[in-house]
Parts: C-alpha cells; structure tokens; sequence
C-alpha cells in the first residue's frame, strides 16, 4: 500500500493477494488507513468505504473506458441509417456503452453505439424525419462501464 498527495488530495494505491499467496506478517487482510479527522463509516469512493479506520470493498468497484473521435457521417435522406466505427481497446461484445453525442447533432437524426465486435464500438445514426441532413464531422463519445 502506497498513500500519496496530489495537489492536495491523498491517493491511496493498493493491492490484493490471492488467497493462496502469503500474506507479509502481521497482516490481517485489511487495508488500514490511520488518518486523524476520518470517521469510520464514511464513504470514500464509489464501492469503497471506510470502517473503523479499515478501507473495504464493499461492492462491485466500476471501471470507465471512454473512447472519442471525429466521425463525418455521410447524408441521410429518410429512414436511412449508416455505421461507423469507433477504435475501442478492451471494449468486449455485449458491454454497455453510454452514448455521448455532438452538441450540433440535427434534429431528426437517431442515434445508438454498441460494441459490435472486440475493440471496437460502431456509432449508428438514422434519419427519421422527412428530408436529407449532412451532418459536418463531428465528436462522438462512448463510455463503457464495468464492474469486477
């Protein structure tokens, strides 16, 4: 366990061993924190907490991925949709991604992003009104989010 300050703000990095793997001695298994002024009990993060001066896991702790480009979609006229793709390391099949698109996305135009194939999430648009829209390139995001 390492405990630094940045700008201020304490960072703690730490590790966890197998249950199989020795633990040094006089380990217990927890992590403690021993600094003046914290109240057991707190909250100190998403899916940690802080307990009688023992910082714990205490649920599904997520992990973000998040991907952005410059996507310059071609015309859509009515009912027509086109696909393109985002480079996306570590994105699996079947993650959830959360969708961020262009504040000057026209009105008109539906939009999903899905991981369609390892490492890579497709941004989707259809046109589902009348008429023809030519979106200039614009910034798409996707945020993936996972638990272990």
């Amino acid at each position: 366990m390492q405990l630094h300050t940045l700008s201020g703000v304490a960072i703690l990095l730490f590790w966890a061993q197998a249950p199989s793997s020795p633990r040094p001695a006089g380990s217990n298994g927890h992590i403690q924190f021993n600094k003046d002024g914290v109240m057991g009990g707190a909250a100190v993060g998403l899916g940690l907490r802080l307990q009688r001066g023992i910082l714990e896991v205490n649920e599904a702790v997520p992990t973000f991925l998040t991907f952005s480009i410059s996507l310059d979609f071609p015309a859509l006229a009515q009912n027509a949709c086109a696909d393109l793709d985002l480079p996306a390391p570590g994105a699996m099949v079947g993650d959830a991604v959360s969708a961020g698109y262009p504040q000057n996305l026209a009105p008109g135009l539906a939009g999903t992003l899905f991981v369609s194939q390892r490492n890579q999430v497709t941004a989707r648009l259809c046109k589902v009104t009348p008429g023809t829209v030519d979106l200039p390139p614009s910034m798409f995001r996707a945020t993936i989010v996972r638990s272990f």
